[in-house]
């Protein structure tokens, strides 16, 4: 048994293509009060970051490299994480963490899964502005080139569909109604 990572809150989601889990974890925590050396100061237990993103290869057993994206903020934290079809992409919310696992999200965002790659983020939704929307489940179509998913607000809830880079946003769902978590069909 190993503990790959630890905090408040944890989102994952399955590479299809490496097969590689890639976790989004709030609320950042020691696995197993595992606290290396170097994290020690007049033995205070100090956290490299608050919030990320990394991923773990169950084929070797190890978690390597850098995280995806992290941050030192609690206006900054990521979750409801979906890996594109061919891995290369990911899918998530942005938003600002409120403790014990709670957040407010502002946007639903695409960063390429590398390590460290933050810097090549993508806001899909909303576009230019931001929200607070409660997203309740992001899918990609087989293709890798649209994200589906539930949004609720004060007005109500919605499915809709986006481009993986933010264009012909379309809301598909009219009027009022109970929806959530959109999946794509496989053909």
């Amino acid at each position: 048994r190993m503990t790959i990572a630890a905090g408040d809150r944890i989102f994952i989601d399955v590479d299809p293509k490496s097969g590689k889990l890639f976790y989004a974890v709030l609320g950042f925590q020691w696995p197993d009060n595992n606290v290396p050396a170097e994290f020690m100061k007049n033995g205070v237990a100090k956290k490299p970051f608050l919030h990320y993103i990394w991923f773990f290869d169950p084929a070797s057993g190890k978690v390597e490299g850098m995280p995806v994206a992290a941050s030192n903020s609690d206006q900054v934290c990521f979750s409801q994480i979906a890996v594109a079809p061919d891995g290369a992409s990911l899918a998530l919310t942005v938003g600002a963490y409120r403790g014990n696992g709670d957040y407010e999200t502002r946007g639903i965002f695409v960063v390429p899964s590398a390590p460290n790659s933050a810097g090549h983020i993508i806001q899909i939704f909303p576009p230019n502005a931001t929200a607070n929307f409660t997203i309740s489940g992001l899918n990609w179509d087989p293709t890798g080139k649209k994200v589906a998913f539930g949004a609720s607000d004060k007005n109500g809830r919605l499915i809709a569909v986006v481009d993986s880079d933010g264009r012909n946003y379309k809301q598909l769902t009219k009027g009022q109604g109970n929806f959530g978590a959109p999946k794509f069909s496989p053909q």
